[in-house]
């Protein structure tokens, strides 16, 4: 007979093996787990090659922000392949100046391609109040724009409020937020279909009017088109612009400003 010490010493050896092996064991699972979430609606970076190609690429969803178009793209998400509609990739506020184009094929950015986008646009002004203010934001979404690739400006700080976003604009005569370019640059891109692969521009009203002829565009299967029949557009969610310690002159400069974004928006057609 084994004296008990030793007997005592297996027992907790067998244990203790058993624990890590168990623990190895969740820890590849949710591994598994993860990855599998992760690239349901997304495809990992390819080569360049098949990039150019525009093969096995995606739907890129992009937004100036502020424009109400959340709850259609999250549904959106759920049926394509797609960027992150919570923009955990980085990619959904991104101007057109900051991809690499691939002819009439596909664009790319850090190893990501998509072979069609769509952009939805919208009163940049309503914006610029949607983001800093009434969501809650801060300046933090602004941010993107204004750091973007044409970088119109620090960022703003943290307690920047809305009255100083104004202000500079008017003391600079010009938008320091960085919507301008965004919209400018998508919507040059659209026209320019040698360089560019398909691009469609829609304001909010539009997507969701439009919204299973709109889900049939960027990919989603037939037999899924249903899940977006219910979608329309309510303009009684809409809030209205408060332009803050604004004159009447001063919010005509401003709207100035945004002439082009505006006239842009105001122009989008329902289907391409």
């Amino acid at each position: 007979m084994q004296p008990l010490h030793t007997t005592l010493a297996g027992i907790v050896f067998f244990f203790l093996n058993a624990v890590v092996a168990v623990v190895i064991f969740s820890s590849n699972l949710r591994n598994i787990t993860l990855s599998d979430n992760i690239n349901l609606h997304r495809s990992p970076p390819i080569d360049e090659n098949v990039t150019a190609a525009g093969i096995f690429c995606d739907t890129l969803v992009t937004s100036q922000g502020g424009v109400g178009s959340t709850s259609y793209l999250r549904q959106f998400e759920k049926y394509a392949r797609t960027n992150d509609i919570g923009d955990r990739d980085g990619l959904k506020h991104k101007a057109a100046s900051c991809w690499k184009s691939h002819n009439s094929s596909s664009i790319s950015f850090n190893g990501r391609c998509f072979s069609k986008v769509l952009v939805v646009i919208g009163d940049p002004l309503h914006t610029v109040e949607s983001t800093s203010t009434w969501r809650r934001f801060g300046v933090y979404h602004l941010n993107k724009l204004r750091r973007g690739c044409n970088k119109v400006g620090d960022p703003y700080k943290k307690n920047t409020t809305l009255h100083q976003i104004y202000t500079e604009m008017l003391d600079a005569g010009k938008d320091m937020t960085g919507i301008d370019h965004y919209v400018q640059s998508w919507y040059k891109a659209s026209q320019d279909r040698l360089n560019w692969p398909e691009i469609k521009l829609v304001t909010t009203q539009t997507l969701y009017d439009n919204a299973v002829e709109n889900a049939k565009w960027l990919g989603v299967n037939d037999e899924d088109l249903c899940h977006f029949s219910e979608f329309s557009f309510n303009l009684s969610k809409m809030h209205s612009l408060s332009l803050p310690n604004v004159t009447k002159s001063e919010a005509e400069r401003l709207n100035e400003m945004f002439k082009n974004v505006t006239h842009i928006a105001r122009n989008v057609t329902e289907i391409p």
